[in-house]
């Protein structure tokens, strides 16, 4: 295995498009690299090694794993660093586990780690620490509801997000997922989300079983579901009844899905909705959908679910897709913000990846000819407190 300070990165087939980085790559670099030619960081006899290193970089049958090269990177707005680079080529892989004769720039071709040679200029955001305030009897912060008084922050490993494309994470989940039909789900709610909503949502794709082993029935009193989180309706049903037995790729999916995500002042549906049951309910909670194209519930509100690690700068909706990623085996979770930003969620060797997606719009026509339907890398992280 290669011990790198980043090794979340990924080259295309054409050996130099970089359509993977992650925050520690872009940190030594000092900018974001995601569709920057790997060329441009190196020089001279530096880039002859490049080129000579991709001609010849091993295949998946190949005995030498990887190939290594010592050389210095080159940065916009810091000095030039040492690093040690490896290259793995998995274009075999690719083709061979999907039989295809072809490749494109697109495709996860090479995987590259970085392996510092001197210390780096840039470094990650400090970390930040809370500090508990010890009070003595008779001391002014000894008082109930004193402004001395600190509740400790509990401390958890920082979450490092990737950022990638639609087509990165296309590649990921043909990979990935356990069979054609889940892809399929997947990447049609993936077009939903980021092509159709409105607004934020969260969505939560996984085998029906997989639901059903993280989560405690609604209103279920058996003691063996004690302790379990649990998921409850926020509107009383209405989207889970409307949703019954319409499949992910039915225009009516995507038509009651695009007016779940517009929301108002009042975040609520009109209270003149032509659907009574609908009338003055909220616009909450998360869709989950099975592998098999159908809601499992609308919605929903999760319940008793702890993120297992530390995601900076987001909201509550986002720790709860992060918590439900880790609850759920196997699922994919997308989690979509009012400003429109959009994040992919899954696991890997029980560990979650979080990638940024860069959201292209998909033509209408294109997507609505989509009349059937058809990870990753670890993270290093920190502790930090939250």
């Amino acid at each position: 295995s290669m011990m790198c300070d980043s090794g979340g990165i990924w080259l295309g087939c054409d050996g130099d498009t970089v359509v993977s980085s992650d925050v520690r790559f872009d940190t030594i670099m000092g900018e974001t690299m995601l569709g920057a030619r790997f060329s441009q960081l190196f020089v001279g006899e530096d880039l002859i090694k490049l080129e000579l290193a991709l001609k010849r970089a091993p295949t998946r049958d190949s005995i030498e794993p990887v190939i290594l090269l010592s050389v210095r990177l080159r940065r916009s707005q810091m000095p030039p660093i040492g690093v040690d680079v490896f290259i793995a080529d998995r274009r075999g892989s690719l083709i061979f586990s999907h039989n295809r004769d072809w490749l494109d720039d697109r495709q996860l071709c090479y995987l590259i780690g970085l392996r510092l040679k001197e210390p780096c200029a840039a470094e990650l955001p400090p970390q930040e620490h809370q500090d508990l305030i010890f009070c003595t009897p008779g001391s002014d912060c000894d008082a109930e509801g004193s402004p001395a008084m600190t509740l400790a922050s509990a401390m958890l490993p920082v979450l490092h997000v990737k950022t990638c494309t639609r087509d990165f994470m296309d590649v990921m989940m043909r990979e990935s997922l356990p069979h054609e039909r889940a892809y399929a789900t997947v990447q049609r709610m993936v077009d939903l989300t980021c092509d159709r909503a409105k607004g934020g949502v969260l969505v939560v794709v996984a085998a029906k079983d997989a639901f059903e082993k993280a989560f405690a029935e609604e209103m279920h009193n058996d003691a063996s579901d004690q302790g379990k989180p649990v998921v409850q309706t926020s509107d009383g049903g209405y989207m889970t009844k409307r949703l019954r037995g319409i499949h992910v790729s039915h225009p009516d999916f995507a038509e009651a899905f695009q007016e779940f995500t517009e929301h108002s002042s009042t975040d609520r549906w009109p209270v003149n909705h032509p659907h009574r049951d609908a009338c003055g309910q909220p616009k909450d909670g998360a869709f989950l959908i099975s592998f098999s194209g159908y809601r499992t519930k609308c919605a929903a509100k999760i319940l008793g679910l702890r993120p297992p690690m530390a995601w900076r700068g987001v909201g509550t909706k986002h720790e709860a897709a992060l918590a439900c990623a880790c609850a759920v085996p196997g699922s994919v979770v997308l989690i979509r913000s009012d400003s429109g930003s959009m994040h992919a969620i899954w696991c890997m060797g029980g560990m979650p990846l979080v990638h940024r997606l860069i959201v292209h719009s998909a033509s209408a026509q294109a997507f609505e000819d989509a009349a059937s339907l058809e990870s990753g890398l670890g993270n290093g992280h920190d502790q930090t407190s939250r």
